[in-house]
């Protein structure tokens, strides 16, 4: 979660009366505790993965503090929604010898809220910053929307995180997630043998949780590459078996390859447009021939098609007729205000 906090000072001991006062009042007895006064550092936490929550789950934050409470603790608790500034308030109390306790807020609006928070004493570390609330899943629509999610859990999340990942991406309504493989993981060099052991525990979870994936690769076994510094493979028939060994063993894990990521920079291709037309065509005619036959993509620009001349000498290699999909990177840039804005004249030169 992302860290901010909401800094609360220690309230004062409890009003200390005085011996008159005590005389006046012999009888009278407090039940109140005494204020808390040697918690240091509190942290509060969204219940919710991520803080996301569906319309008909209450709102609920786990407080922990740093040690058992010598007395009372409250943290108050403020939602404000970022599009209609309206909020949710709450408060949750620590007793004496507590150092953990839970707050329900109950239901809110679907929005997005900023959280704040303020405790009695102690420092505060929000470890949750902001909550959402979405429209239960029985209730969407259902249609397949063009959203997608560029994931790479297969390299950054262990199998915890690739649960909590999957379900976040469901609540957010997305569909589709982008994941990517290095080809140089799966393939053997001593054996020749290809094994996706390392990836398929990743798409097994994604496709449990009911998302589509798309795998992209952008890399090579090295002993099967022309030279150092090339990326794509020179021996063509090698790249088919490579490729259909692949596909056959995702299966329908996969709806979709992209054949290869921004082959139009260096970093990611280091080659001439015909050598990748080349390689594209035969990944292609492998995924066709695999048991899955996936949905084939373009290997997605990363600028307009006429920056150095890259895409339309590539297109001249007919590698449109060898994939069912278009594909390129929009990227969006800073400009003179705060909002960022895309890149719209390359999308243009793409849609001509």
């Amino acid at each position: 979660g992302l860290l901010g906090g909401a800094l609360g000072g220690c309230a004062p001991e409890a009003a200390q009366q005085s011996t008159q006062q005590l005389t006046q009042q012999p009888t009278q007895e407090s039940t109140q505790q005494p204020a808390a006064q040697n918690v240091k550092k509190l942290k509060l936490s969204a219940s919710a993965p991520y803080g996301i929550y569906t319309a008909n789950q209450n709102i609920t934050f786990v407080l922990k503090a740093d040690r058992p409470a010598d007395g009372e603790l409250t943290v108050e608790i403020v939602l404000k929604n970022s599009l209609n500034s309206e909020t949710v308030k709450g408060e949750v109390t620590l007793h004496a010898g507590e150092d953990s306790a839970t707050a329900d807020l109950g239901k809110a609006a679907l929005g997005h809220y900023e959280v704040k928070a303020e405790a009695s004493c102690g420092e505060t570390e929000l470890k949750t910053r902001y909550v959402g609330v979405t429209h239960e899943l029985s209730e969407r629509s259902g249609t397949d929307e063009r959203f997608s999610v560029d994931l790479a859990s297969t390299w950054h999340a262990n199998s915890r995180q690739r649960k909590q990942y999957a379900e976040l991406i469901k609540l957010m309504g997305v569909s589709n997630v982008r994941e990517r493989i290095r080809l140089g993981d799966i393939y053997d060099e001593a054996t020749g043998k290809v094994s996706l052991s390392k990836y398929l525990p990743a798409l097994q979870t994604l496709q449990e949780f009911g998302l589509d994936t798309i795998i992209t690769f952008h890399d090579y076994p090295a002993s099967l590459s022309a030279a150092q510094q090339k990326v794509m493979p020179a021996d063509l028939l090698k790249t088919y078996r490579l490729v259909k060994a692949a596909a056959d063993a995702v299966g329908d894990l996969v709806s979709a390859w992209e054949i290869w990521n921004e082959q139009d920079v260096i970093h990611f291709g280091n080659d001439y447009p015909d050598e990748y037309a080349a390689f594209l065509k035969a990944a292609a005619i492998a995924l066709s021939d695999s048991q899955a036959d996936p949905i084939k993509a373009l290997g997605a620009f990363a600028r307009d098609p006429y920056y150095s001349k890259f895409g339309v000498w590539m297109l001249e290699n007919r590698v449109l007729d060898y994939v069912d999909v278009y594909n390129y990177h929009s990227y969006v840039f800073s400009g003179p205000s705060a909002t960022p804005s895309a890149d719209l004249a390359a999308i243009g030169k793409h849609m001509e």
